[in-house]
């Protein structure tokens, strides 16, 4: 079975590539977005995560034409008859921005999708909640694993706190992850310079 996934193998975001190997460690192959079999839909299965990510990051011009490319590729996918599964990440987008376009777009996406995942159970309760007419369609819950890490040593620790500038009695703290508008950045602004002990803070 070949599967597309959108996005795939090579996102910025590393939950992708890990997504994919699951895939390809089930026995399934895989179609990249890029690929000649993508353009041609020679594939069994689309699955895709973050939908609206192009609708609620651009402007609306943008959102516009953006919602218009995704909803005709899903249409010509399922006239075409491929079944489209939908992993839930966020019942309801972090940015409701572009809502005259997005609205819709969910609408009529929800009824093209054969089914769905699940990566919480609050996550699955929410969404049947707020849209009870999808109840019947199957869906999954897989719960969202721990990436794979290290844990670092002591030693190591101290070599990457002297390497960023940070001394023994730092108070660091670090942000993890792609800086986008809707992170709500704004509050490391606030952050105070020190501890009530008087203890540096340190951002990294």
């Amino acid at each position: 079975m070949k599967i597309l996934s959108i996005p795939g193998r090579g996102h910025e975001n590393p939950y992708f590539d890990l997504f994919c190997d699951g895939l390809q460690e089930a026995g399934l192959s895989l179609v990249n977005i890029r690929d000649k079999d993508a353009l041609l839909f020679a594939f069994d299965v689309l699955h895709v995560h973050f939908p609206t990510h192009f609708i609620t990051e651009n402007k609306p011009v943008m959102a516009f034409a953006w919602a218009c490319l995704e909803m005709t590729y899903f249409l010509v996918a399922k006239m075409l008859g491929k079944p489209i599964l939908y992993t839930v990440h966020d019942v309801v987008p972090f940015d409701p921005r572009n809502s005259w376009i997005l609205k819709p777009f969910l609408a009529m996406f929800y009824r093209l999708c054969n089914g769905y995942v699940f990566l919480s159970r609050s996550s699955k309760d929410r969404f049947l909640d707020a849209f009870p007419h999808l109840a019947s369609k199957p869906a999954l819950l897989t719960p969202h694993g721990p990436y794979p890490c290290r844990i670092r040593s002591n030693e190591e620790k101290m070599i990457i706190r002297h390497k960023l500038g940070i001394s023994e009695v730092d108070f660091a703290i670090g942000f993890l992850g792609a800086i986008k508008p809707y992170k709500n950045l704004s509050f490391l602004a606030k952050l105070p310079s020190r501890l009530d002990n008087n203890r540096p803070i340190k951002l990294v």
